[in-house]
């Protein structure tokens, strides 16, 4: 079998919500349940040469941890997954901003990101009223209050996913 690879960017939030890896790896049918709780900022970032990880540590330095919130819980239909929506955008928008004036390349030519937490993947239909009744049950209906810690690149080979490089939030 040929090596797919692949890499993403992610904004990584510090630790602190108890359960919610346990349960993102239940309800994640796929590898990606591998990253942590992360709100993906550049897909398809490549695995980052040296002068890239410097311009890519120097980003993250010049930016300070921002408090924000995981507010429950919305869906990509056609996709069936159910995710967490971070608020406010705007310290996010700004992080994504700077990445595109330093990696214009990873700009995309249509649309706008639709910045999301993925809580579940790949579950029959049928099945996600009763994910969504577990987390309320879990984690209740207020939003998650996150503070944002580091930038890191995943990549993936085949189906495993395994970080690359962090960068810690100034």
């Amino acid at each position: 079998m040929g090596t797919h690879q692949r890499s993403v960017l992610c904004l990584i939030p510090e630790h602190g919500i108890q359960g919610l890896e346990r349960f993102r790896r239940q309800y994640i049918n796929h590898s990606g349940r591998d990253i942590p709780f992360h709100v993906t900022l550049l897909d398809s970032f490549p695995l980052p040469a040296v002068d890239e990880a410097n311009k890519l540590k120097r980003i993250a330095r010049e930016t300070s941890r921002f408090e924000f919130v995981a507010n429950p819980i919305s869906s990509f239909p056609t996709t069936n997954v159910l995710y967490l929506t971070p608020s406010p955008l705007a310290p996010i928008e700004e992080l994504t901003q700077r990445l595109y004036r330093v990696f214009p390349e990873f700009r995309p030519q249509t649309g706008f990101p639709v910045f999301h937490m993925t809580v579940a993947l790949g579950n029959p239909e049928p099945q996600n009223k009763e994910i969504i009744a577990t987390y309320f049950a879990q984690f209740g209906k207020q939003p998650l209050p996150l503070r944002a810690k580091s930038l890191s690149v995943y990549t993936q080979s085949d189906e495993q996913w395994h970080r690359c490089l962090t960068a810690e939030l100034g």
